[in-house]
């Protein structure tokens, strides 16, 4: 899996490179069913756990040593100023992507 970024870093998750961190895809450490087993694992739960653990309403405790401020008065007020710089980028992400359409 692979992200058109533009560049930049929208996630914890999504990589500049366009790499997707998740254990799913051994791209993360994990253990057992968290790693991708070409016998038993599908698309269909690659695209889940990206929509459920990726792509969340604060992407700021993705972040490992975050999730320390999970539930604080000061880490709700950096998730919000992640979620402010993140929209901030997508939206130059969008008209990169508008600009550079893949072929």
């Amino acid at each position: 899996v692979n992200y058109r970024s533009g560049g930049l870093r929208l996630n914890p998750n999504l990589y500049a490179c366009g790499k997707v961190c998740l254990s799913l895809l051994n791209t993360w450490t994990g253990s057992g069913c968290e790693m991708w087993n070409p016998s038993t694992s599908t698309m269909l739960q690659v695209l889940v756990s990206i929509q459920a653990l990726v792509l969340n309403a604060k992407p700021y405790f993705n972040e490992p040593g975050h999730s320390m401020y999970a539930n604080t008065p000061l880490g709700e007020k950096l998730s919000l100023a992640y979620n402010e710089e993140t929209f901030l980028l997508s939206c130059r992400t969008m008209l990169y992507s508008l600009r550079n359409p893949p072929k």
